[in-house]
């Protein structure tokens, strides 16, 4: 029984890093798109948040459509 427990979590730990390294460098690339804001203030303030909690990259860009700011992240 210990050894079967041993095994699962073993293979539950092998399965997690590959799904997180898988998810890491498919979002290396593309930035993720977080949610929009009236001004820019407010998005550069929730950006810097971003970029002093984790190893990400967030920025704002203006979308000229819908005429308010757009938050991406992208990993570093």
């Amino acid at each position: 029984m210990k050894k079967a427990l041993g095994r699962l979590g073993a293979i539950t730990v092998i399965a997690g890093s590959l799904l997180g390294f898988a998810a890491g460098t498919a979002s290396a690339g593309n930035p993720e798109y977080i949610r929009s804001y009236q001004r820019q203030a407010d998005c550069e303030r929730a950006a810097d948040e971003i970029r002093s909690g984790a190893d990400l990259a967030a920025y704002c860009t203006w979308d000229q459509g819908h005429t308010e700011w757009d938050l991406w992240v992208l990993s570093l």
